[in-house]
């Protein structure tokens, strides 16, 4: 029993060891059950839930992950630079935007996309579409307004950006596939073409050789030429009609 109660307080301490090591404190605490931060409630609460709920769903049915932040004031840190920590507390990291707002401010709504598949799209293209989006929002006569437009702007580049990403996979994909099928096909078609020239030298080499045996048996006979060589160092091989007299030879002497 003992025992049992032991394992069980090992088994709790580690999963609030694990919760506290993967989810590092954030100085605004766990994120809010609806996707919109409004400490200071500029937004009123019907405003941020008409906000809120649709990001939820969005969420929910197809993980485009869109926070609205809205704060007093940033002070001196850059608009990118806080959207940063929101999305790292908070944010998916496969795919995010944050929209950041302060009343007020020049470039307010602020439009941040983040994750891993934001990194499959073009830099340029990602800057131009936001840029737009924030032009657009900024145009709303009432804070909500602009939050309310900056939001569902973001929500539709996510969601453009996320069917582009995958496209491209599924381009790169069938690309590779396309290149090995290629290549394959190459060294099949080299095999049989190394197989072929393989099998027709045999009949060309016996056909040359049956062509040149009947030309060689057609050839006029020769005799072989005769060849020469010197007989005990003698500069000429001369001498068959020479001829020694031994009589005169022995009567002189």
């Amino acid at each position: 029993m003992i025992a049992r109660w032991l394992i069980i307080f090992l088994l709790t301490l580690t999963c609030a060891f694990s919760q506290g090591t993967s989810n590092p404190a954030f100085e605004y605490g766990p994120r809010p059950p609806l996707p919109v931060f409004d400490p200071t409630s500029i937004l009123t609460p019907d405003e941020a839930v008409k906000i809120a709920q649709p990001m939820e769903d969005l969420r929910r049915k197809e993980g485009v992950d869109v926070f609205t932040v809205v704060l007093p004031d940033l002070g001196e840190a850059p608009p990118e630079h806080v959207a940063k920590r929101f999305a790292d507390a908070w944010g998916n990291p496969d795919i995010h935007a944050i929209v950041l707002y302060t009343p007020n401010t020049k470039g307010s709504p602020w439009i941040i996309p983040g994750g891993k598949v934001i990194s499959l799209i073009k830099q340029e293209l990602i800057k131009k579409s936001v840029a737009d989006a924030q032009r657009r929002a900024s145009l709303q006569p009432t804070p909500s307004g602009k939050v309310r437009a900056a939001t569902e702007e973001a929500a539709d580049l996510l969601r453009m950006w996320t069917g582009s990403a995958v496209t491209h996979g599924e381009n790169v994909r069938d690309w590779r596939n396309t290149l090995l099928t290629q290549r394959s096909e190459r060294i099949q078609r080299w095999k049989y073409i190394a197989l072929a020239v393989g099998c027709s030298i045999i009949p060309l080499f016996f056909l040359g050789w049956k062509i040149r045996s009947h030309l060689a048996g057609k050839a006029p006979l020769r005799f072989p030429q005769p060849t020469y060589s010197r007989r005990l160092g003698a500069p000429f091989c001369g001498g068959n009609s020479a001829s020694l007299d031994l009589e005169t030879s022995s009567g002189k002497s």
